[in-house]
This record gives C-alpha cells, sequence and structure tokens, in this order.
C-alpha cells in the first residue's frame, strides 16, 4: 500500500510536503502577473511617409506595392493598414497564434525591401519602418513645465532626446512616442511676390538648400606619408543650424555681381517640424509620451518598470519640470488582482471553518487545514515549470477548486474518526485501515472531478487559449490533493487524532439539532419522491426546461465588460476642419465633463485619434476615472461607470461642432482598441472610396438603429475636401516650369 510507507515515516510525509511548498512559494515571487493568459496574436506594424501626398495616392503609390508582398508572408492572419492625408501609411500585421514572433518580423521585413524597389523614392529615402509592438497604447505620461526654465517647445524635444530613449531601452517596450511631437526644424517662409520679382523658384530654393547644407568630408594634408613633418585633418563648416546661416544661402549669383540670398525671398526661423497636434493634461499643456510594449512582454512588469525609471529621470529633468500618469491599465489589474487573493483566503477560511463545525474537533480540523494550503501553493511551481501566469483565471480556477480539495483530507479524516469509534483501533491502526478501504475511492473521486474540468483544455481557437489555464491550474491542483490525502493526510492523522470521548460540546448542541431535523426532512422527501418515480420525472423534466430556457435568456458574450478605471472619447470633426477648431472642442469638452462626480483626471490630444488615426480634424480625450475604492456601488452610484458614461454623452451632446464618442477598453489588451465588435467591409471590384465610404456609414447607422445596440461608427472617410490641379504640362514645359 503506498500510503503505508508514510503513515511509518510521518517525517518523509513532512518533508514532501514541506519541499513541494517552498517550491511553490519560490515560484509563487518569481510568476508574471497579468489580467488574463495571453491570447492576443503577434502584432507587426509596418510604417511609410509620403510628405505632401493625399490618403488615395498613398494608397495606390505605397499601399498596394507593399500589401502584394505582405499578402504572401507565412503564418499570416490577417492586415489592415489607413493612409491619411498628412503622408502618413501605416498597415498593422497580425499573424496566427503561436507563430514566433522574431521569424514573423523577418520575414515580414523581407516581404517590404522586395516591395521598395516599386515605392516613390520620395517614401524610401525617408524610410519603410518595421515593428514589433502590440496594438494598444500600455500607458501614457504627462510631462510638464512651470515655465520657469523651459517652454513646452524644449520640453517637447527635451522629452523627445533623452526620456523618450530612455523609455525605449527599458524592457518589455517595443517603442515609445511623443505625442503631438514638435521636434525642431528650421522653418523657412516663402515670400511669393519677392520670389516672383526675383524669377526664384521654390525648386531653385530647394536645390540651393541641397547642396550648400551639407556635411563634407574634408580630407587631409600629408597623410599617406606624403609629408614628412606634418599631418592635419581638414575639418570645414557642415550642416547650417542657425537662421542666420540658412539666411546666407546663395540662391543665385548674376554678372554683374549680385547675390540672391535666401533671406531676400524668405523669412527664417527656428520652429517645429510639425504643428499638427498639441496635448492638455487637466487643460494644462503637456507633452505626451506613450509607451507601447512587446507582444510578448508581460504588461505589468513592464509598466512597473517604465515608472522606476521615469522615478529615476525625477532627478535629472530642468528644474520645473515635472510629470503624471495619464493613463495606465494595470492599475486594474492590480486591484482585481488583490480582490481575487481576499477572495481566496476567505474561501479557504471558510472552508476552515466549516470542517471544523461538522468535524466537531480541532485535531481532525487541523488536517485539512494544513493538506489544503500545501496542495494550493504546491500548484504555483507546475505553473511557473508551463510558462502560466497569476491571472483573473488561474486565481479562479484555485477559489473554484478549494471545494474539491478539502474533501480528500475529510475523507480521509472522517474514516480514520468512524474506524477509531466503531472498532476502538489507535490512531495509527486506524490510519493504515483507512486507507486500505478509501485509497481507491479517492483516486477515482479525483479522476471522475478532472474529468469534468478537463474537457475546457482542448477548446480551440481564442476560447481555449484563454480557458487552458483555468482548467489545468483546477486539474493539477486535484492531483496535488490527492497526493497529499495519500501521504500527509494519513500521516497526520496517526499523529495527531486521539479516539472520540463521546463528550459533544455545547457550542455545537444547537447545530447538530438543526442538522438531525434537516437530515430527516430530507429523509422524509426522497421516501416520498422514490414512492413516486411519475412526480419525480415530472420535476426533473420542469428543472431541465428551466435550466434551458434560462440557458437561453441569458445575454452570452465573450467576456464581460468590466470597469477599469477610464472612459475614451473620439472627437472627430467635419473633414477640412482646422486644428483650432480641433482645440477649441477639446476645450469645450473639458469644461463640459469635468466637474462629473467620479473623473480624476483629463488628457486630451489634437490631431491624433485612437480610431481613425491622424488628422487635423480629430482629437482624442483619456478620461481616468477616481480609483475603485472611492466608487462603490453602495457609497457613490453616480459614480459608477454605466453612470459616468450616461453623463459624459449627455454632456457632450451640447457640443454641436463635432461628432463625439465615448466607449472604454477592451476587456482583453491587445484585441482592438474599444469594447464591443468589430466589422471589416470589403470592397470587391472597381469600387471607388466615396461609394465605399456610404456604404460603410450606411451600415453603421443600420446597426445604431438596432435595440441590442448602443452606437456603431466607422473611421473610414473619404469626404475630406481637395483641390484638384489641372496641370498643361505641354506650357508648363515651354516656360521652363518642372512639373
Amino acid at each position: 500500500m503506498f500510503s503505508k510507507v508514510f503513515i511509518e515515516r510521518p517525517r518523509l510525509a513532512i518533508v514532501f510536503s514541506v519541499v513541494m511548498v517552498l517550491a511553490g512559494l519560490i515560484s509563487l515571487f518569481k510568476l508574471p502577473v497579468a489580467e488574463y493568459p495571453e491570447i492576443a496574436p503577434p502584432t507587426l506594424f509596418v510604417s511609410a511617409t509620403y510628405t505632401g501626398a493625399s490618403s488615395e495616392v498613398i494608397a495606390q503609390t505605397v499601399a498596394m506595392p507593399l500589401e502584394d508582398e505582405i499578402n504572401g508572408v507565412d503564418d499570416l492572419l490577417y492586415f489592415q493598414s489607413t493612409s491619411d492625408n498628412s503622408g502618413n501609411y501605416q498597415c498593422r500585421v497580425t499573424f496566427k497564434s503561436g507563430t514566433n514572433t522574431d521569424i514573423a518580423m523577418v520575414n515580414l521585413q523581407n516581404a517590404v525591401k522586395r516591395a521598395e524597389v516599386k515605392l516613390p523614392t520620395d517614401v524610401t529615402k525617408v524610410g519603410i519602418t518595421v515593428q514589433k509592438r502590440g496594438g494598444d497604447i500600455l500607458a501614457v505620461f504627462a510631462y510638464m513645465t512651470n515655465g520657469k526654465v523651459m517652454d513646452m517647445k524644449e520640453l517637447n524635444n527635451y522629452v523627445d532626446a533623452n526620456i523618450k530613449d530612455a523609455v525605449t531601452r527599458v524592457e518589455g517596450v517595443s517603442s515609445a512616442s511623443v505625442m503631438s511631437l514638435q521636434e525642431y526644424s528650421m522653418r523657412i517662409w516663402l515670400d511669393p511676390i519677392r520670389m516672383d520679382g526675383l524669377s526664384i523658384t521654390t525648386n531653385d530654393i530647394n536645390n540651393a538648400v541641397s547642396k550648400q547644407n551639407i556635411q563634407a568630408a574634408a580630407g587631409s594634408i600629408g597623410s599617406e606619408n606624403s609629408n614628412r613633418f606634418v599631418n592635419y585633418k581638414l575639418n570645414v563648416q557642415g550642416r547650417l543650424t542657425t537662421p542666420e546661416e540658412f539666411g546666407n544661402i546663395i540662391l543665385r549669383h548674376d554678372k554683374d555681381g549680385s547675390v540672391v540670398r535666401l533671406r531676400d525671398v524668405a523669412r527664417v526661423e527656428v520652429g517645429a517640424s510639425t504643428y499638427s497636434g498639441e496635448c492638455w493634461y487637466n487643460r494644462q499643456p503637456v507633452v505626451g509620451l506613450a509607451v507601447y510594449r512587446d507582444p510578448d512582454a508581460n504588461a505589468l512588469a513592464t509598466v512597473q518598470r517604465v515608472k522606476a525609471e521615469l522615478k529615476k529621470w525625477e532627478s535629472r529633468v530642468p528644474e520645473g519640470v515635472s510629470y503624471a500618469v495619464a493613463y495606465d491599465p494595470t492599475e486594474f489589474i492590480d486591484v482585481t488582482l488583490d480582490e481575487i487573493v481576499t477572495t481566496l483566503i476567505l474561501a479557504l477560511a471558510l472552508v476552515v471553518l466549516i470542517t471544523w463545525l461538522f468535524l466537531q474537533d480541532w485535531r481532525a480540523t487541523l488536517i485539512p487545514s494544513i493538506a489544503i494550503p500545501v496542495a494550493l501553493v504546491s500548484t504555483f511551481s507546475f505553473m511557473l515549470a508551463l510558462g502560466y501566469t497569476i491571472n483573473v483565471l488561474t486565481m479562479f480556477g484555485l477559489i473554484l477548486v478549494i471545494g474539491s480539495l478539502c474533501d480528500d483530507a475529510i475523507v480521509v479524516v472522517e474514516n480514520c474518526q468512524a474506524l477509531m469509534e466503531r472498532e476502538g483501533l489507535e490512531p495509527k491502526a486506524a490510519a493504515h485501515k483507512c486507507m486500505q478501504q478509501i485509497t481507491g475511492a479517492i483516486i477515482a473521486t479525483t479522476l471522475v472531478t478532472v474529468a469534468c474540468y478537463a474537457p475546457l483544455a482542448f477548446y480551440g481557437g481564442m476560447v481555449g487559449a484563454i480557458y487552458i489555464q483555468f482548467a489545468v491550474t483546477m486539474c493539477i491542483s486535484l492531483c496535488l490533493s490527492t497526493f497529499v490525502a495519500m501521504t500527509l493526510s494519513p500521516a497526520l492523522c496517526a499523529l495527531i487524532l486521539k479516539k472520540p470521548d463521546g463528550h459533544v460540546p455545547v457550542i455545537f448542541r444547537p447545530f447538530n439539532t438543526g442538522l438531525d431535523f434537516s437530515r430527516r426532512i430530507y429523509s422524509a422527501v426522497v421516501r416520498f419522491l422514490v414512492r413516486r418515480t411519475f412526480i419525480t420525472l415530472i420535476l426533473f423534466a420542469g428543472v431541465g426546461a428551466l435550466i434551458y430556457f434560462l440557458f437561453n435568456k441569458v445575454e452570452t458574450s465573450f467576456l464581460p465588460q468590466e470597469d477599469k478605471g477610464v472612459i475614451f472619447c473620439n472627437v472627430e470633426l467635419p473633414s477640412g476642419a482646422s486644428l483650432a477648431r480641433t482645440n477649441k472642442v477639446l476645450e469645450d469638452l473639458d469644461k463640459a465633463v469635468k466637474n462629473i462626480p467620479g473623473i480624476r483626471s483629463i488628457m486630451q490630444v489634437s490631431g491624433m485619434s485612437m480610431l481613425t488615426g491622424n488628422g487635423e480634424n480629430v482629437g482624442m480625450c483619456i478620461l481616468q476615472l477616481e480609483h475603485w475604492n472611492k466608487r462603490t456601488p453602495r457609497k457613490a452610484p453616480e459614480k459608477q461607470l454605466n453612470a459616468i458614461i450616461g453623463n459624459v454623452q449627455k454632456a457632450v451632446r451640447e457640443i454641436t461642432d463635432a461628432n463625439i464618442i465615448c466607449f472604454v477598453p477592451p476587456a482583453i489588451m491587445g484585441l482592438g482598441v474599444a469594447g464591443g465588435a468589430s466589422f471589416q467591409i470589403c470592397g470587391i471590384g472597381d469600387i471607388k472610396p466615396d461609394e465605399l465610404s456610404n456604404i460603410a456609414k450606411k451600415f453603421a447607422m443600420d446597426i445604431t438603429m438596432r435595440p441590442e445596440s448602443r452606437y456603431a461608427m466607422t473611421s473610414y472617410n473619404a469626404d475630406t475636401p481637395q483641390l484638384y490641379l489641372d496641370i498643361d504640362r505641354v506650357k508648363a514645359e515651354t516656360l521652363g516650369v518642372d512639373t
């Protein structure tokens, strides 16, 4: 008999359990923490810039050649791309789950390389970027200044040149970007009237700047053993750095000795490369730093490392510069797991209390109280070996399985007590006989229970990726519980239990009376139903029908919507609206929602949208809510997520200059930007962009009209106002104008 060894050698059983617990505790502190198992498929991004081109031109000259090559990449699941009128192209390439992201990146880079020969020279000159990063923003930090040492433009470039690079080097970070970046550049504002008077074209200016703003390698004197006495390295003026130096660029040198310089036809100043957006945090101008994680990295650990890195920079930044956390989705993970751990402890305490209430002996209660934590803690070592994480589902599995874990130990204890009471055996002898009787039963019940949970591990697709950790964790705990019940539990029974003296403490007598009464009622009901089979069958059929009715009545979803402590707002003005109008709408939005109960902070960005990409007519807003401790349903029902969303939507209805949509993050990070469902409308054949836009808008409107839907919107827009230049190329060539 397997258990005999441990009953005779209780120290061996204790050593086994101690080793299991130590391994579990060590693994517990090494296990990564996440909200859910990593199920989002690997994602790579391809980015390109075609300065000055419209979205339609980018789609034809950049998107089509690239996507023709991307379409044949190994393990490709799907890809989706966006082109905007700011000259930006981005393609999100998604691969099958389980694909090695490094291999996928190499294959994608090879495909992009093959397509480069088909792309415009201006695109390849800037470069095509292939990035490995998650699909959504991991965190946003807002840097602000009091203006004593730095202004906003200087702070923008300081964050871009120093802090962004430091954050990018953090383990787990794929990339970081400054939102609404205003990188230093030399801006040349041309005077068309002066240019016409001096017969200077923009092409003349472009060529002159390109030729005279260079870094030349001047060589050396006396090198290569050409001079026995001296050897000098030659240096010349390199790239121009000041407005005065750029203003002195010579555009034309006439025969009479006169010179036309750049300052004669233009105003030169240091400015930003683009003025495509601004950022505010609680209406204070800030520099936003968005952080993206590597697809294989743990979100919680990555954010903790980023915060630690930014903490180091607090003492290095110039005086008057500070930062705030504008968006941190991992805060919800911390709170969620804290609640789950509390629930796990309460469940364990409740099981111990109920065990004590029924066994009515502290010695007998002590054995399950020791056996259950041993099985639970030991599970963590197997989770680490399998590459699992501490997440909502694995912890829920442990909570759910606690009720089954206690059964094995309780069965051993109760049988030992019964043998000592009925047959007068000593604890050690009772333990031997107990295990002879119930070893097979313990193994059989464990296998039956495992058979109930194991099928969850064989689900395919994304559902299977979620529930495999849930199922395997429970099965491992059950198997460990069986091992403990066959080793530690009988050994402790032999050591701890004593023969019952038949005395029942006063505290348990009312409970025993009530239990006996309920047992008699239950027995009477069973006898009644056994004699009347027809009634039993009717009741059984009624219960089955009720279950079927409720199963079809209850709404189904992939995962429930959670209050993650944040609400996103997408702001979209009519096509062609200026950035100034967008900024005004964001200001009105801040005034409308800042006093709504439950909102902690407001981060706003103009020129950027989570749903529609970049453009002067779009903006976004991140409403960070108060901590969940301050928003409990009983104390503050007006601060619950749905109540806040309703108040925000009511407030923004008064802003008529823009379409403002509020939404919450998806249930799982990496599965899109917003919660809900998304559809892709494919234009097959020779369909025009404006026709596809009308179809998409009608489809979104039809969905919005359905009672099951709150709203639907499309990010596709082909209505941007444009001017078409009808150029007479023959006449242009005759006049010497380049086309």
